[in-house]
């Protein structure tokens, strides 16, 4: 992935991608898949700020579940055709969705017997790897649609 902008947030965002590769060299998968689940939560976020905000419940707080953010940004995918555009017709949100429900399927397996650890840090091994390229498109996709935006 290339690195981000030398602006205060593409910095962090370097500091963090940095850190989850040395989580990863390190076999470190679980404490990868942390840092790369919040660079693409943020990635989402960003995405609901661009497109009218972040959704509340029923309290006026912001919603927290990566899930349904996920649902409020697909149905902004039908209003927005910048939206549309940006995260390729969807693709993007379809694969984020699929991860989210992997790491999740991990986090609730991780307690029970059914599976050695062998198995499931050879999972969280290939989710870290495929949260880290996710996070790039994510990011390019936001990218697209903050110019759109501006246009």
């Amino acid at each position: 992935m290339p690195p981000f902008r030398r602006t205060a947030k593409g910095a962090a965002y370097q500091q963090l991608l940095d850190r989850a590769s040395e989580a990863m060299s390190g076999a470190f998968y679980l404490e990868a898949g942390w840092i790369i689940f919040a660079l693409l939560e943020d990635r989402l976020n960003s995405v609901l700020r661009l497109t009218g905000g972040i959704p509340t419940d029923k309290n006026g707080r912001p919603i927290q579940m990566l899930g349904k953010k996920l649902r409020v940004a697909r149905e902004r995918l039908v209003t927005d055709d910048a939206v549309r555009k940006a995260m390729r017709l969807g693709r993007d949100l379809d694969q984020l969705e699929r991860w989210k429900d992997r790491r999740n399927d991990l986090a609730h397996s991780m307690a029970n017997d059914a599976r050695s650890w062998a198995d499931l840090a050879e999972e969280a091994s290939v989710l870290a790897a495929d949260g880290r390229a996710l996070a790039g498109s994510i990011s390019s996709a936001v990218m697209r649609l903050k110019k759109m935006k501006r246009r």
